[in-house]
């Protein structure tokens, strides 16, 4: 069932408006409503006077009834151009205490209402005493008439809404005590941006007025407003408060109008490269003069270009003169310090001591190492690990704890293994079939042979538990008393399972006799025979630790016994218990197999390891590396998202010339993943030198910093967007590893203005539109990472390809959309973006603005309550395209609820305004 909104003048009904007169919307109505009943008491007519509350009754309001407030308290950011509100939980509460009936349009004045009160000399809010209301006070230098709504149009600010179906009585629903109804007073004040205001729900009536101050009521008083704004209206007027709250106001605009201001742009060509200067390097490096950089954004078709080969080779070799002179230790002169060289960054992480020549790997590492331009990058993040090295390794600290137990697990699984795997191949590989199944028989409900357990697979084969228990463990095993005296045949590795204890109780052949071996003795009488044999010989030896062990052996061999002579006497009823020796033995052995492979140490021990051993983000290690050597220890990390480290150095680091981005623009930019890649190699390589030069326990292999964007807060965004260094494959060039990888960059809206600075939760998402304007939600992408740069600009990443937009679906282009959370019912008009609009010029209500109540800009200067009179007095519009239904103004207060009702802004933007020319296939290096 789909609800809708529906707005409603208060209409009495049933003995209230029976004993109350229209209301005129004049002072002249009386005090207290009131009717003659007559009552038949005895048979006798009885004439009864009723008289109803009203207003001068009211001395207090319950704050429970308060359900909403807009703005909410002590906010600083409300739209000037809305409409504070106050809603409350009873739907007739604002014309509950009104003495009058509602007129034939469904006017009727409420005996509160809501009063927006600027903050400023002459106005003073005095708390009240014991049992008394709190009072405002309006006096010179403020003026009252500036500061209070006209009470003449109280009736069109008050309503109630219901939320219903189509096919539900609204009278019904409104009167239901239910959660979907409730009653609204507005303030049509308009607001100055950057102000602070008291809203106050205080009395309508005279008499209210008196009764909330603590004054004497009388009942034949005419019901007189609680203030009059005609030209003798007093100059200091005091009301008590029912209810009150302070709030302050934003800039002049709201989402729409902000929205409305943005423009698609293209960056400007300049944007995301700077010029480095890269000559007189010394160490017979060469020059290459000026070079273009890039930064952590660039535009689409941001070409750098190539470094030539002499300059590579040449700092090749420089980076790789350390690692020389370790390979020929006579290289360096007697008396000579070695050579200390630049550093080969990414070196632990990939294992390498130099860097590889050309067309060798890891080709990342050659790259982020060779190319000055990716080696500046990686420097940033050396300098931001030094900058806050005492903050870094102070966390690293707290999480020594947990490593430390990572590393004793991990130690210990790396030791389990490698016993397990011995004790596998020697002990339990050469294992006969029964006596495999005997050995693991107590772990039988624990081992899974998917999808089922051991114990449910032996069921299944019609095995009992007992033949694998202990007691049949002690009988059966293989030099054991019994099955020696009664000359049974042990199967060895190699040798022939017929006649073995376990395939003979699992093909059901346990209670035939064995010929010849048992001399024509059933296998109960020569269990019976041994065990009485056993007991005779410890009889005598009464402190012998043979009488007990031999008491024992023969209670669980009389069980055993019970148990086959059961299975023989059923084989004598005509049961069928067995089965074909050689499928007995093809299956167990089948099932055999699949045992010693999942009692694997190698599989076992790092599934049990992976469970208890957890990275210092929380999440489990991965098997191979909770028990491979060769994998990194356990290591802290950092979860902070290191763009904004960056950002601090210098914005321009992040997309140099962003200050040429002009105000309310929306561009595309897309993200440099070999920047990135760079300096996160930089960051996590001089904080493996950090640790090991603090004595910390480390193999420096560590990924710790593995987040660069914030996706914090974004549902199904990747936590860390750089995939664990060690894991970085030799043949992947530097720009493969990060988010994106080997798609290259990703898709990057940039927005620089005011909207997301007022309205950081608005929704964006780039969309493929099935057909103008209806949009697929299959082809709405959004954003997987988010950041801030001062002083107005917010970038968003999506996992699209910059590319993507340039191609259409059958003709139609994909868009941009900005869309205002959906929120609470609020109300208002738009800005005024033409002071004195002629209000035929109106198509539907929906395109109401300020300018449309005023003549001119000087006029909406002074304005402070939006009018019923004036210029759209009387005039009638849809709400909007699709609805043809006209809304009069001033109709009553469910149209003027439903004229100013102001519902959440969407708004798509063509993505071809903002694409650069579509960038040409960039150069493999």
């Amino acid at each position: 069932m789909s609800l809708a909104c529906h707005f409603l003048p208060w209409v009495r009904q049933g003995l209230a408006a029976g004993v109350r007169a229209e209301d005129d919307l004049a002072s002249g109505l009386p005090g207290r409503a009131s009717a003659d009943v007559t009552l038949e008491v005895n048979s006798q007519p009885v004439n009864v006077p009723v008289h109803l509350y009203s207003a001068g009754d009211v001395t207090a309001l319950d704050p429970d009834q308060i359900v909403r407030t807009d703005p909410p308290a002590n906010v600083m950011g409300f739209e000037p151009n809305y409409f504070p509100l106050v809603e409350f939980d009873r739907p007739d509460l604002p014309w509950l205490f009104t003495p009058a009936a509602a007129t034939t349009r469904n006017r009727l004045r409420p005996w509160l209402v809501l009063a927006v009160i600027r903050e400023q000399d002459g106005v003073t809010f005095e708390p009240g005493a014991a049992g008394a209301l709190p009072v405002v006070r309006i006096e010179p230098p403020a003026r009252p008439v500036d500061e209070l709504p006209d009470l003449a149009d109280s009736w069109a600010w008050a309503h109630a809404q219901v939320l219903a179906d189509g096919g539900e009585d609204l009278g019904l629903a409104l009167s239901a005590d239910s959660d979907l109804n409730l009653s609204r007073l507005l303030c049509p004040r308009r607001l100055a941006p950057n102000t602070r205001y008291l809203a106050c729900v205080v009395p309508a009536f005279e008499t209210g007025r008196k009764a909330g101050l603590g004054l004497t009521v009388a009942d034949a008083d005419p019901l007189a407003p609680a203030w009059s704004l005609a030209d003798a209206a007093p100059t200091t007027i005091i009301l008590p408060v029912y209810y009150h709250w302070r709030f302050g106001t934003a800039e002049r605009g709201d989402f729409e109008s902000l929205v409305r201001r943005l423009r698609g742009r293209p960056l400007p060509p300049a944007v995301g490269t700077r010029i480095m200067s890269v000559e007189g390097l010394g160490f017979a490096l060469p020059d290459l003069g000026l070079v273009r950089m890039g930064g952590v954004l660039r535009t689409p078709n941001t070409r750098l270009g190539m470094v030539p080969d002499d300059f590579k080779e040449s700092l090749r070799t420089l980076v790789n003169l350390p690692a020389a002179q370790r390979a020929d230790p006579q290289s360096t002169p007697s008396g000579e310090d070695p050579l200390v060289a630049p550093p080969i960054y990414g070196r632990f992480h990939a294992r390498q001591q130099a860097v590889a020549p050309d067309g060798g790997q890891p080709r990342w590492l050659r790259r982020v190492n060779l190319d000055p331009r990716y080696r500046v990058a990686a420097g940033l993040g050396t300098r931001i690990v030094q900058e806050l090295q005492d903050e870094l390794m102070a966390s690293a600290w707290q999480q020594l704890t947990d490593i430390e137990e990572a590393n004793q697990l991990r130690i210990q699984a790396q030791f389990a293994v490698e016993v397990g795997r011995k004790i596998h191949q020697k002990h339990l590989q050469p294992l006969s079939t029964d006596r495999i199944y005997q050995v693991v028989g107590p772990l039988r409900s624990r081992v899974r042979l998917s999808p089922h357990t051991l114990e449910t697979v032996l069921a299944a084969q019609r095995v009992t538990p007992g033949a694998t228990s202990n007691a049949m463990r002690r009988v059966a095993r293989p030099q054991g008393p019994v099955l020696r005296r009664a000359g049974l045949k042990v199967k060895t590795a190699g040798q022939p399972t017929k006649g073995t204890v376990f395939l003979r109780l699992a093909g059901g052949g346990a209670a035939v006799p064995w010929a010849p071996d048992l001399d024509g003795m059933t296998l109960r009488a020569k269990v019976d025979e041994e065990v009485a044999r056993l007991y005779s010989a410890a009889a005598s030896r009464i402190f012998s630790p043979a009488r007990t062990k031999a008491e024992a052996l023969y209670t669980s061999a009389r069980r055993m016994a019970d148990y086959l002579g059961q299975v023989q006497r059923l084989s004598l009823e005509g049961v069928v218990l067995h089965r074909n020796a050689a499928d007995t033995e093809t299956a167990f052995d089948g099932v055999r197999t699949t045992l010693l492979q999942r009692l694997d140490p190698t599989v076992t021990v790092p599934a049990r390891a992976r469970q208890r051993l957890r990275g210092t983000d929380g999440n489990p290690v991965s098997a191979e590396d909770a028990v491979d050597p060769a994998a990194p220890m356990p290591h802290p990390k950092f979860q902070r998202p290191m763009y904004e480290s960056i950002a601090a150095l210098s914005q321009d680091l992040l997309m140099p010339g962003l200050s040429k981005v002009p105000q309310d623009t929306v561009t595309l930019a897309e993200t440099d993943p070999r920047f990135v890649e760079a300096f996160m190699i930089g960051l996590n390589h001089e904080m493996s030198r950090e640790l090991l030069w603090r004595r910390y326990p480390t193999d420096q292999r560590g990924t710790y910093f593995g987040r660069f964007w914030d996706s914090s807060g974004i549902p199904g965004a990747p936590g860390d967007q750089l995939a664990p260094l060690h894991e970085w494959k030799p043949e992947y060039r530097l720009g493969e590893n990060v988010l994106g990888g080997r798609g290259g960059g990703r898709l990057v809206l940039l927005i620089r203005g005011e909207l997301l600075r007022r309205y950081p939760g608005a929704i964006i998402t780039v969309a493929l539109p099935q057909s103008p304007p209806a949009l697929d939600p299959a082809e709405e992408w959004y954003p997987i990472f988010r950041g801030t740069l001062e002083p107005d600009i917010t970038f968003l990443g999506f996992e699209l390809s910059p590319t993507a937009l340039y191609t259409d679906r059958d003709g139609a282009p994909w868009y941009i959309i900005i869309q205002q959370p959906p929120g609470d019912t609020r109300f208002g008009m738009d800005v005024a973006k033409t002071p004195g609009a002629v209000p035929a010029t109106l198509a539907h209500w929906s395109d109401l603005e300020w300018g449309h109540v005023v003549n001119s800009a000087e006029e909406l200067e002074s304005l402070s309550h939006a009018s019923l009179g004036g210029r759209l007095a009387g005039v009638s519009r849809p709400l909007s395209v699709e609805q043809t239904d006209a809304f009069e103004w001033g109709h009553n207060a469910a149209q003027m609820a439903a004229i100013t009702m102001q519902p959440p802004v969407r708004i798509a933007i063509k993505a071809t305004v903002i694409l650069p020319p579509r960038p040409t296939e960039e150069d493999a290096q």
